[in-house]
């Protein structure tokens, strides 16, 4: 399974899970030219940016996770989607969804939600 192959399983996934949580879809894998939104998605009135990482290791770390140019990038590209939707009015926040295996359960994932991450 290749990179872009693996990445969109783990979206769908993380999509899926918060979709179950009543989240409203709003766009997968939403491209600019200064970047990629893997999820986007409305919590009652708030828009949610969701960043999904998979890793098979349960080590978190945030500056591995979300290095500076990522965040760089994920700015510039909320800023675009918000510009080019007339959305500047709008409650936002940015979310991680970690995925990893489950130590306890072969076959298993888990998942961590960290809401409203500060960019």
């Amino acid at each position: 399974m290749n990179f872009r192959t693996k990445g969109n399983k783990y979206e769908k996934v993380a999509a899926g899970y918060l979709r179950h949580l009543s989240y409203e879809l709003v766009a997968l894998n939403w491209c600019c030219r200064w970047g990629e939104i893997d999820i986007i998605l409305f919590e009652d009135d708030t828009l949610v940016f969701v960043e999904v990482k998979y890793r098979k290791h349960n080590q978190f770390d945030i500056d591995e996770v979300l290095t500076p140019k990522k965040r760089f990038a994920l700015k510039r590209s909320i800023f675009i989607y918000l510009k080019e939707n007339d959305l500047f009015d709008k409650n936002w926040r940015f979310d991680l969804f970690y995925i990893t295996d489950s130590v306890k359960n072969i076959g298993k994932l888990e998942y961590n939600h960290f809401r409203n991450i500060l960019l």
